[in-house]
């Protein structure tokens, strides 16, 4: 056996981009564009090649999947999941649901790009600000629909099936408008109900207190409504 044979290799990237196409944050927003990112798994000799896996999977999903393939003993407080068995065809679907949890607080990152501009003067990072305004979302991921919530900004609710390029908002759905995009949508209640109930589920097993404090806000709005 050689090198080749005894390495498994795993090919992914940290964020997508939409280059403000989307919104002024170009890598942090719930959207496929800055969070779907490559995963390629490769292992001549134990893994099956050319093998393409249907479902949701993250970065944290990374290191337990290594060790599990490299029969070294998984953590118990590692919040990912193995993806060992969809790489060796034990089980042919990914996650159904995935919860997403975009920067958490972007003032860090601004005190960081204050001390490299300090070390290295030339180098000028202006675009990250300690005043600026950060959007923190939280979304989820299901096999037919996505629901981005926002601190600040409006809530996004997509129709995958009818919109992969999340295109068209429905969230409130149905709402007038002159070119009737949204006539063929019916009212969204029971849809957001068990949304928002999936995704309290995720944020509470995460301890993500932002993302439970934006699902109680909207339940509360459901139940005005």
């Amino acid at each position: 056996m050689g090198v080749r044979e005894n390495t498994v290799v795993l090919y992914t990237s940290d964020h997508g981009e939409h280059f403000n196409y989307r919104a002024k944050n170009n890598k942090t927003t719930g959207h496929d564009d800055s969070i779907r990112i490559p995963m390629i798994l490769s292992w001549p000799g134990t893994l099956p090649s050319a093998r393409v896996v249907q479902g949701a999977a993250g970065l944290e999903d990374v290191v337990p999947t290594l060790l599990e393939l490299c029969d070294v003993a998984t953590p118990g407080d590692l919040h990912g999941k193995s993806l060992a068995p969809l790489a060796t065809g034990a089980r042919t679907e990914g996650a159904a649901t995935y919860y997403v949890q975009n920067v958490e607080d972007f003032r860090s990152y601004a005190e960081w790009e204050v001390h490299m501009a300090g070390v290295y003067p030339s180098d000028s990072r202006s675009h990250f600000s300690p005043t600026k305004d950060w959007d923190r979302q939280r979304a989820l991921w299901t096999r037919t629909h996505k629901l981005v919530l926002s601190e600040h900004g409006d809530h996004l609710l997509y129709d995958l099936a009818q919109d992969p390029e999340e295109e068209l908002n429905i969230y409130g759905a149905p709402k007038g408008d002159s070119f009737n995009q949204y006539g063929h949508y019916a009212d969204q209640h029971d849809l957001m109900r068990d949304l928002i109930e999936n995704l309290m589920q995720h944020a509470e097993a995460l301890q993500d207190d932002l993302g439970y404090q934006l699902a109680d806000l909207v339940i509360a709005e459901l139940k005005q409504g």
